[in-house]
């Protein structure tokens, strides 16, 4: 009884383990998403919103398969949050692979304060207006360092736009004491003064200048005019990230410049595709991906504008100073996602273009 008694048991066990790893190779299978080319794809997850303009090179890139065909399988993570702090949290604990929405400045403030952040890409650079009423453009036709002395100025406190707008003006030697900028919690609340005339200017983000143009608020000019090709939205990951899995940002860089290609010549494809993601309406995007312009969507990383944008910030006061920001921009991985298309495509014109970009601007 003993012997089959322990035969018994030594059945059972084979039998527990034999399901064990069934059920594990079942979970995988169920888990792993595989590309088209039958092979298993790494998850990547990227924070997602459905309110706006969105980000067309993302949306073309998910839905054309491009991450696919470069081994990734994109994860949209809904973050219920408006970005900045809340997405560079997130990609510090590993909750997103990657920070598309923080801007700039959010991301600087996180490496001065000695966060392990990575400035690896970018969505958009410019795109900021500034708007007055009607009777008071003319003052503006020759825009000088000393225009807006006296004046009222209202801006989002850090936004891109303020940033370029203040470090142009600390660059150019204007008195900044002579100016009052007044600090707001929203591109509305700003229309609303410019238009009541409690302020003078309004600095917002150029999604609102059809809203400000259909109130009677006229643009001035817009603030890459001043100083053009200022970093907007940045993408950023953790050295951490970096050290672990290189190649899947590669990858997905490559995917990103490919949609890049696609927004660049294939407009309606673009509005297609955006209308499946994004809910703003079809003529909003058309305006501000094409039509008006000072939205300089590129995926390009902008090292150098990134510096030139951090000692903007020291100037006007946002920022500390001393931070190595060179060593938390890393080029090297769009670099190399771009230099892996070319040598695919060593004479289509376009990537030569974006080459020539890259090596102006890293």
């Amino acid at each position: 009884m003993k012997r089959s008694g322990r035969k018994l048991s030594n059945m059972v066990l084979v039998c527990l383990a034999a399901l064990v790893i069934f059920s594990l190779n079942g979970c995988s299978k169920k888990t792993a998403k595989v590309g088209e080319n039958g092979k298993a794809l790494t998850r990547f997850d990227v924070p997602w919103t459905t309110t706006g303009i969105g980000n067309p090179l993302l949306a073309i890139a998910i839905d054309q398969k491009y991450f696919e065909e470069e081994g990734l399988d994109v994860i949209l993570n809904p973050l219920n949050t408006s970005g900045n702090v809340d997405q560079l949290m997130a990609v510090s604990t590993g909750k997103i692979d990657l920070a598309f929405g923080s801007g700039t400045t959010a991301p600087l403030l996180f490496i001065e304060q000695g966060n392990d952040l990575v400035i690896v890409g970018g969505v958009m650079g410019e795109g900021a207006a500034l708007i007055t009423r009607p009777e008071n453009q003319a003052q503006y036709a020759n825009f000088t360092k000393d225009s807006l002395n006296g004046k009222r100025i209202g801006a989002i406190r850090a936004n891109t736009g303020d940033v370029a707008l203040r470090g142009w003006l600390s660059r150019q030697g204007a008195d900044l004491s002579k100016i009052t900028f007044v600090e707001l919690d929203s591109a509305a609340t700003i229309l609303e003064a410019v238009r009541k005339g409690e302020l003078d200017v309004g600095n917002i983000f150029v999604n609102w200048r059809v809203v400000a143009e259909e109130q009677g608020l006229p643009v001035v000019l817009h603030v890459d005019d001043l100083t053009s090709n200022f970093p907007c939205c940045r993408l950023s990951t953790t050295k951490k990230n970096i050290e672990k899995r290189r190649e899947d940002y590669v990858a997905f860089f490559r995917a990103l410049i490919r949609a890049y290609k696609v927004y660049t010549f294939e407009h309606e494809k673009t509005l297609d595709i955006a209308d499946k993601f994004y809910d703003a309406d079809r003529g909003l995007k058309q305006n501000q991906y094409y039509d008006y312009g000072h939205y300089n969507l590129n995926p390009d990383p902008g090292k150098k504008p990134v510096q030139t944008f951090y000692d903007g910030m020291v100037s006007v006061g946002y920022a500390k100073g001393g931070a190595d920001i060179a060593s938390h921009v890393d080029a090297s991985i769009y670099g190399d996602a771009l230099n892996q298309i070319l040598k695919d495509y060593p004479n289509d014109p376009f990537y030569q273009g974006v080459k020539k970009h890259f090596d102006e601007n890293n």
